[in-house]
């Protein structure tokens, strides 16, 4: 195939994926690593965005913007695991719901715990644990409790279970039956949002090993793999 053709084939391609706002984040993102290099992650917004319209003469949906803004967030700062409201903010955009600084949007169980499951994918922290701040733990626990949880997910059980119990409020004791209804359905919550995050993880892979790159680079994509592996073998 001639290379004009192919190029414009693969341009074509990439500019699909970057515009679908289904994407994950860390597709977005390796996308642009793989045009820019890694020298893109400190650019300034700007840059990035009129080098992407150079490159592909397209405009990315502002979700899209906000996931690869958050995820850059993530890799090149302690943000993430010290600030609430950038945390707030990383959980809302890397779940597709957007980052609007403009009102405050409290992050769910389950936009906490995807985040940090892709975040785990694309750089594991060392020793598999983050360095949250108190601030940031503490605000897993209020949402875990805000949301009737009795234990947290698995991606957010490392960092609760070391803080001291939230104080029980004063109640009459729920009848038996009714306390194990509760638990029973908060069961199958967490179940559902573990699942959430190991579909997440599996498209993520799925989409990389099909993924219109350039340059791929295949020791990244085995690592990633690999993460991968590792984090869908937990249950």
């Amino acid at each position: 195939m001639p290379e004009q053709r192919w190029s414009t084939l693969i341009r074509g391609q990439q500019a699909d994926v970057l515009k679908d706002d289904s994407a994950p984040a860390t597709i977005l993102l390796l996308m642009l690593i793989d045009e820019f290099g890694t020298e893109c992650l400190d650019w300034e917004p700007e840059t990035l965005q009129l080098e992407v319209k150079d490159a592909w003469s397209i405009e990315l949906p502002q979700t899209n913007w906000d996931k690869v803004y958050a995820l850059m967030t993530v890799l090149t700062t302690n943000l993430f695991e010290q600030n609430l409201e950038t945390f707030t903010h990383v959980c809302n955009a890397l779940s597709g719901a957007g980052a609007d600084f403009t009102t405050y949007d409290p992050a769910t169980v389950e936009e906490m715990s995807t985040a940090i499951g892709e975040i785990v994918l694309l750089d594991p922290p060392e020793k598999g644990n983050f360095n949250f701040s108190d601030e940031v733990k503490t605000y897993m626990q209020v949402r875990l409790a805000y949301e009737g949880f009795i234990t947290p997910p698995k991606m957010l059980a490392p960092f609760v279970e070391a803080l001291p119990p939230l104080p029980e409020p004063e109640i009459i004791p729920p009848a038996e039956e009714d306390y194990k209804a509760h638990y029973n359905a908060q069961r199958e919550r967490i179940l559902e949002i573990e699942d959430e995050v190991r579909n997440r993880i599996q498209e993520i892979i799925t989409r990389l090993q099909k993924l219109p790159l350039r340059f791929a680079n295949k020791d990244k994509i085995k690592e990633l793999a690999g993460n991968a592996a590792r984090v869908l073998a937990t249950k």
